[in-house]
């Protein structure tokens, strides 16, 4: 019996300065991917999932709070505990927005519903939108340390944010004005902390309340990443230069600095994607050699095994993004966004270094099949928490739980996440191609490029490397209307094919 396997890449030379060493790293990690076992990843169809969690958000009383004469999402199924966040508002808002253009733009009341929320999270003591609503601070407990009116976690600041701005990308003018009040503030709190945060503090009085994420470790290192892109949307919104000079700030925060940076992985992965864009929007490679040392702290939380034993041995495992350096689980809505701002990445890139042009590609089509298994009906009674920390789960609900840990540990340890719905609706409109004319849903592990669509087939640009194949389902309607069988292509990455729209047909280059 195998009880643990070590697979060693070797090479010359050992380099000192964070963007060779981030470069050495990823050269041998994609070198070492080819040795290592593969497992193929389950289909899923996100279609069925998106529309399973779209009724259940609405239908299920224990996703909602009623406060102020108005209806909020919780963060946690059945937590009384805490008032209503931006966040978690925002986190299902914009995939809902991504399905319904994904569907071609159909209506979703529940669209408008949480976007008329936002303005009530304005803080009229900062000016900005808040994370808790103001109106129902009084609802927390201060149970945790973060968890108090006042108390400002750093990364959490950005977040609603970056969806604001999101928002206002799509021509939402009041999201725009919402986003651009926030800004000044936001600034002001940047150049106190020298655009270095640390973890708590006060947002009224910037008191730092938790300087350090652990003794010497510094505090939220990746935090000027996540900085930086807010402060690009506001750039490509505006044209502002002062805005593009925060990024810049904020970028230079990042140097010199190596595998550290991680503290949250998702907000390592938006540094990355904003990184990427400051060396566009000023023509400047060192900041795109700066991406490529963000993209190895992503790449150093993710586990490239399968776990055989326990709740590991019936679920999907491989390519495994912990949430934190350290974490003992993976997360739900942490391993989404690391998939999605992957995409992103890919999708942006001039060029791409060959190293990410088989890591980033692998990593999406893994973690798009593992998502489904933090939703509790893929969750053994025997391993389903009894007692989560936050509300209770409820069983029959398409809502993911938050936290899937190790192959003997119980999932769902932290709560039945409302927020996580979202991962059903983004992950459908990132990994599926809707052709309205004919109901033909076309499903792709790998990142894609829509290059042209015709009466008899759709072209596509896969991202990826020629020596590692994906696979491409078709799903075309039956006989009855209803959709049918699944017709597969395995495809390999790096080349435009060509779909065709008949069953039967072959794909082709």
């Amino acid at each position: 019996m195998t009880i643990s396997a070590w697979h060693l890449a070797f090479a010359d030379e050992v380099p000192e300065e964070p963007v060779a060493v981030a470069d050495q790293y990823l050269e041998l990690l994609s070198r070492l991917y080819f040795h290592i076992d593969r497992p193929t990843p389950d289909h899923v169809d996100w279609r069925v999932r998106a529309d399973a969690s779209r009724a259940d958000l609405e239908s299920s009383d224990a996703c909602w709070l009623d406060t102020g004469g108005r209806r909020y999402l919780r963060a946690y199924v059945g937590d009384d505990s805490h008032p209503p966040e931006s966040m978690v508002q925002l986190a299902v808002l914009l995939p809902l927005l991504e399905r319904s253009e994904w569907q071609g733009g159909e209506a979703d009341p529940l669209i408008a519903s949480l976007r008329d929320l936002l303005e009530t999270f304005q803080d009229d003591r900062t000016g900005m939108i808040a994370r808790w609503l103001p109106s129902a601070e009084g609802l927390l407990k201060g149970e945790e340390e973060h968890e108090r009116p006042r108390v400002m976690d750093s990364w959490y600041l950005f977040h609603p944010l970056l969806n604001l701005a999101r928002l206002a990308e799509r021509g939402d003018d009041r999201a725009r004005e919402q986003l651009l009040g926030s800004l000044d503030r936001v600034i002001e709190i940047a150049h106190h902390f020298n655009h270095e945060w640390p973890v708590f503090y006060d947002l009224d009085t910037l008191e730092v309340i938790k300087a350090e994420s652990e003794p010497g470790k510094g505090g939220e290192l990746d935090v000027p990443g996540l900085y930086a892109h807010v402060m690009l949307q506001a750039f490509e919104l505006t044209h502002e230069q002062r805005y593009l000079d925060e990024a810049l700030a904020a970028a230079r925060a990042l140097q010199g600095k190596s595998f550290e940076l991680a503290y949250e992985t998702n907000t390592v992965a938006f540094g990355m994607v904003a990184l990427q864009r400051l060396s566009k929007a000023t023509g400047d490679p060192q900041w795109l050699g700066l991406s490529r040392v963000l993209a190895a702290c992503v790449l150093d939380n993710v586990g490239f095994w399968s776990i055989r034993y326990g709740s590991g041995s019936t679920r999907s495992t491989f390519c495994a993004v912990f949430p934190m350096p350290g974490a003992p689980y993976t997360a739900a809505y942490e391993e989404a966004e690391v998939a999605a701002a992957a995409v992103t990445y890919l999708a942006e890139a001039d060029t791409v270094a060959d190293s990410l042009a088989v890591l980033f590609p692998e990593l999406i089509r893994h973690v798009t099949a593992k998502l489904d298994a933090y939703y509790p009906q893929h969750i053994s009674e025997k391993w389903l928490a009894d007692t989560p920390k936050t509300g209770h789960i409820e069983t029959d609900r398409w809502i993911p739980v938050e936290d899937v840990g190790d192959g003997f540990a119980e999932a769902g340890t932290v709560g039945q996440e409302v927020y996580g719905a979202g991962i059903a609706f983004s992950t459908v409109a990132r990994a599926c191609i809707r052709i309205h004319e004919s109901d033909v849903l076309i499903s792709c592990e790998y990142p894609f490029e829509l290059t042209g669509t015709t009466a008899k087939e759709v072209r596509l640009r896969l991202y990826g490397d020629g020596r590692l194949k994906s696979r491409v389902r078709v799903q075309f309607p039956g006989s009855d209307g209803k959709p049918g069988e699944w017709q597969d292509h395995w495809l390999a990455g790096g080349q435009e094919v060509g779909i065709p729209l008949s069953p039967g047909a072959e794909a082709h280059t």
